[in-house]
């Protein structure tokens, strides 16, 4: 069933309270489930819990909310909150009555998991001790009972001033910030400034105790894109990171099951190997940890680009190949075989400047010999990287297993309509493209819209200006032939408007 957003508010914590059997799902039927009734919830006497509220205040605590409900196996509970970026909050959800063997979610609407909690058995509590929101918005806290029906007291505790154990800004690159994780379940939430296409590391120690650490990394908009556990021995490492947004990420620490003690975060510029070589028979290391890859610079001219075949010495070695743009875009990808298997690369770049290649390894590091070439225009499309309107192309793709870029180009105006479409004509060939804009952001990225082909319909131009079409072919191919057509039936419009 649809569950109405609460608003969010300023510098508060609400409640709101909605049960179903499921995430997401309508509430079952009862003759698909026979018996089962949904969770009754209501709010606790405030009268009934003044006593823990006075011993909590003691700890730096302030009660938000309670509320009392019965769980069982079937059925989840679902309590919404909704808060400010860097609040901190602490979850108790104490048996009452029965045997319930508890689990704990807090999740955003998307169903992102931000804290999992699973560590008493039947008949006991289950807590998460200190939780800093990530982001300002609304979070769903998601209670069931493993095995066992029975009543629990939910209690939503605000963590002020000193009780607050770490959390925060990292300060910059190469400054360490120490912190203490001395209740089970502890989120940290860090927010750390970043520029798009400048690559950190990013790292999480334990400095006592028996702490065991995981994080989770969220870009500008909220969105998860890396998650690290026991990289380096038992500490999570995030190494040669690409941001491809600039702005504000935020990084949730949290400790696994109940292991406390103190850390040290930190991040760091990321170093990339020597300028890439090019000629037969270069030879790369990788190491196993805690990176599992090098990335290398190199400059190239837009419409050119560079070849390369890389196999791995070790047979341990699942070796990719990657190439980026200044701007973090991962312009290719090449990950068609498995470890000890060889992987090749052919890029067209879309424009003047610097760009990266990335030796990385699924498995064991060890050596990588590698073969690359630069490439002139003619090496990808004959009639050049130069699209007009109308266009109809059709593209021969030599034969091998590896990924490949072609990159075009075009002058538009604003409010201008274009369609493009690509078309696998013969062959294994499996096609995706991204538009792009002068400034490297990707406006409309395409794969798999008509079957396997990438359309783009009726697209109106947000301004006046140079627009970069970036078709890739990410998956293992045996060649074939494409055909790439591109018309703007409509003359602009002048106001910009999309209709």
């Amino acid at each position: 069933m649809m569950r109405p957003r609460p608003p969010v508010e300023a510098l508060a914590l609400t409640l709101v309270l909605v049960a179903c059997a499921g995430r997401g799902d309508a509430p079952p039927e009862t003759d698909s489930l026979p018996g089962t009734a949904l969770p009754t919830i209501a709010p606790v006497d405030a009268g009934a819990l003044t006593a823990q509220a006075s011993e909590a205040s003691q700890q730096g605590l302030a009660l938000l909310k309670s509320f009392r409900g019965d769980v069982q196996p079937e059925a989840e509970a679902i309590f919404g909150l909704t808060g400010e970026a860097g609040e901190a909050v602490r979850i108790e959800v104490q048996v009452r009555l029965g045997e319930p063997d508890l689990a704990l979610q807090l999740s955003t609407p998307s169903g992102e998991v931000l804290a999992n909690v699973d560590v008493g058995g039947p008949g006991e509590s289950e807590v998460i001790g200190e939780f800093r929101l990530p982001a300002e918005g609304y979070y769903e806290l998601a209670i069931q009972s493993v095995e066992n029906t029975g009543q629990v007291d939910v209690l939503i505790y605000e963590i002020t001033g000193e009780a607050l154990s770490g959390g925060g800004t990292l300060p910059g690159l190469g400054q360490p910030v120490t912190g203490s994780m001395d209740r089970p379940a502890t989120f940290h939430t860090y927010k750390l400034q970043t520029e798009r296409g400048q690559r950190f590391d990013l790292q999480a120690t334990a400095l006592s105790g028996d702490l065991d650490l995981v994080f989770e990394l969220y870009d500008p908009q909220g969105e998860p894109v890396a998650k690290r556990d026991d990289s380096l021995d038992k500490d999570p490492y995030l190494f040669n990171y690409m941001p491809q947004l600039s702005g504000e990420y935020t990084v949730v620490l949290t400790n696994f099951e109940q292991t406390t003690g103190t850390y040290q975060i930190m991040t760091e510029p990321s170093q990339g190997g020597s300028p890439l070589s090019f000629g037969r028979r270069q030879v790369i290391s990788l190491p196993t940890e805690p990176h599992h890859g090098v990335w290398v610079p190199f400059i190239s001219t837009a419409g050119e680009g560079l070849s390369i075949d890389a196999d791995p010495l070790n047979p341990n070695t699942d070796l990719t190949l990657a190439v980026h743009d200044v701007f973090g875009n991962r312009l290719a990808f090449a990950n068609g075989g498995g470890p000890g298997v060889g992987e090749s690369l052919r890029v067209q770049v879309p424009y003047d400047g610097p760009y990266q290649l990335e030796f990385g390894t699924l498995g064991e590091g060890g050596e990588v010999r590698y073969d690359a070439f630069e490439r002139s225009s003619l090496d990808f499309d004959t009639s050049g990287p130069l699209m007009e309107f109308p266009t109809l192309r059709d593209v021969t793709i030599l034969l091998q297993q590896g990924g490949e870029t072609h990159a075009y180009w075009f002058d538009g105006e604003q409010g201008q309509r274009i369609t493009i479409d690509a078309t696998a004509r013969s062959g294994t060939l499996d096609l995706a493209f991204d538009l792009l804009d002068e400034a490297g952001n990707v406006l409309s990225a395409h794969d798999d819209d008509r079957n396997t082909d990438p359309v783009l319909e009726n697209y109106p131009l947000p301004y006046t200006g140079r627009y970069y079409l970036v078709l890739k072919l990410e998956d293992t191919h045996l060649g074939g032939q494409y055909r790439l057509t591109a018309s703007s039936p409509d003359p602009a419009d002048p106001s910009g408007e999309a209709s």
